[in-house]
């Protein structure tokens, strides 16, 4: 819902998306760190939106019903800025600019995917290496299908999203475990 009210406005005030678009310059050069955030915000059209906002319906919810509400969005948060800022380090000092929300909606996918990962390693089973490899293999497939179409797609956004949602659903799936989130593990 969020999405929709924010692009409905930015639609009505265009500065928006040139003060708030992931800009490698801006955020390096002149410390316009607000963007790593904002970008999650905006996007370039109605059909990008609604592929974002349907497709964050369907990995959202699966996030937040697998790490339960308050781990799932808070690891939602810190993944999608972390992989907002490190493809902005990464394509730093070239020109770079991006927006969309599915920087966000790849972190959800690694974040599942790093969960799944955690949750075979801890198994009692021979074959555990043999799972572990699918779980991975499985979240790879989802970005490879989904993350790596059209001309405009940015897909190191999604590369470092799922990445950055890889590493904390592993390290987090530890702490759910031992701390309770209300999460099911």
């Amino acid at each position: 819902f969020v999405i929709l009210v924010v692009f409905q406005m930015q639609g009505e005030r265009p500065q928006w998306t040139t003060a708030g678009a992931l800009d490698a310059a801006a955020i390096f050069e002149r410390g316009e760190w607000w963007r790593v955030g904002t970008a999650l915000f905006l996007h370039a059209d109605s059909g990008h939106v609604i592929s974002n906002v349907l497709s964050g319906i369907l990995v959202f919810t699966a996030v937040l019903k697998t790490l339960g509400r308050f781990g799932g969005w808070l690891l939602l948060a810190a993944a999608s800025l972390a992989g907002n800022l490190a493809s902005a380090a990464i394509n730093y000092p070239a020109p770079y600019q991006s927006l969309g929300a599915s920087t966000a909606i790849f972190a959800g996918v690694g974040l599942l995917t790093g969960r799944a990962l955690r949750a075979v390693a801890r198994a009692e089973h021979p074959n555990r290496w043999r799972a572990m490899f699918v779980a991975l293999a499985s979240g790879l497939v989802v970005l490879a299908l989904y993350g790596a179409g059209g001309v405009q797609v940015d897909l190191g956004a999604h590369v470092t999203g799922f990445v950055a949602g890889l590493a904390l659903g592993f390290v987090a799936a530890a702490r759910l475990r031992t701390e309770g989130w209300g999460a099911r593990v």
